[in-house]
């Protein structure tokens, strides 16, 4: 399994796809082979952030859907970062289907999605996944199979609350890769 290093905002707005994209840029500039993935559920930032919006011609959703392989979704970003971009609304959702058939595609989409990332081991170093903000059920199977979590917050009241209340429930889960706070 590839090392992967999940960053997660404690709430929307703090930072944490400008982290994941500063991070992979300054690692792949060191000399490791990167992979930038954009596993946020509800946004399509890190494609703008990495300056590879026009380049796409497929997208995480197009993995989920097996359209393509991840290779085949994979563009050139910043100082040499592989991205793995996502501009779908809502990862492994499919808007004409139940909630039940949707849970479903999540689950095997994402583990398709990450035997697909895994599959990438000759090429790739190590991956670093935006995920978005909070602890969901797509989330939570990131932050298992990551060695690392970093949780951006910022100072004000309100996101240290969440990004305590996000490390409780990760706790609670039983998700222990170790986790670092970035304020």
């Amino acid at each position: 399994q590839l090392p992967m290093v999940v960053v997660a905002g404690a709430r929307s707005g703090v930072g944490a796809t400008t982290a994941a994209v500063n991070l992979a840029a300054a690692i792949a500039d060191g000399g490791d082979r990167v992979l930038l993935v954009d596993a946020a559920e509800d946004g399509r930032d890190l494609a703008d952030l990495a300056g590879v919006a026009r380049e796409l011609e497929h997208s995480i959703a197009d993995i989920l859907c097996a359209k393509c392989t991840a290779a085949d979704a994979i563009v050139a970003g910043p100082v040499g970062v592989r991205v793995l971009a996502n501009r779908s609304c809502g990862l492994g959702k499919r808007r004409s289907a139940s909630r039940r058939d949707a849970a479903t595609c999540s689950r095997e989409g994402q583990q398709k999605l990450l035997d697909e990332i895994d599959s990438l081991s000759d090429e790739i170093d190590l991956v670093i996944v935006d995920a978005g903000s909070g602890l969901t059920a797509w989330t939570r199977r990131l932050w298992l199979s990551a060695q690392c979590v970093v949780l951006v917050t910022t100072a004000d009241d309100a996101s240290v609350m969440d990004a305590y209340s996000t490390m409780k429930h990760s706790t609670a889960d039983g998700i222990r890769p170790p986790v670092r706070l970035l304020v």
